[in-house]
């Protein structure tokens, strides 16, 4: 960590699990005293999972205000969105490669979403390998019409006009 913070800002995600919530204080502290940042994604499970009032109330300290933690997420939204994943973090697989964000490298890899990516380009998710000496984040928001499976930029994202 200390040498990508010489080169990158550093800042951790965690999702915000019912099992995750108890600990949100003391990691937040722990990460903050190494001059990391953390940014707390709602847990996501269409359907099946919707926080409770005090949940929603240990969730809130720890994100934004302008982001609503309540909301759950439409996986049917193919709709054009302006996402900033890319250009303000991106998340790394263990051999480097770089994702613009977690869903893209779901739709990617992952056989549980490759019949909602079917015959969509995915190239844009994948920006290129932390290992390469060329390597830099987006320059720009990006236009994405997939849905956004993992909260992390979807509370930031802009809906265009149809």
């Amino acid at each position: 960590m200390k040498e990508l913070s010489e080169h990158f800002h550093i800042h951790a995600n965690i999702v915000a699990t019912p099992e995750n919530l108890p600990l949100l204080d003391r990691v937040s502290d722990e990460l903050s005293s190494r001059g990391v940042d953390l940014h707390v994604d709602p847990y996501v499970e269409v359907g099946r999972f919707q926080y409770s009032s005090e949940q929603v109330q240990v969730l809130k300290r720890h994100i934004a205000a302008d982001r609503r933690p309540e909301i759950q997420l439409d996986y049917e939204d193919f709709s054009p969105k302006r996402c900033s994943a890319g250009r303000n973090y991106v998340n790394f697989s263990p051999d480097g490669s770089a994702y613009t964000c977690y869903g893209g490298m779901n739709f990617i890899h992952s056989s549980l979403y490759s019949e909602m990516a079917a015959g969509r380009n995915l190239s844009g998710f994948r920006i290129g390998n932390l290992f390469d000496s060329r390597f830099q984040l987006n320059t720009q928001d990006r236009i994405c019409s997939m849905p956004c499976n993992a909260a992390c930029d979807r509370d930031a994202a802009i809906i265009r006009p149809s």
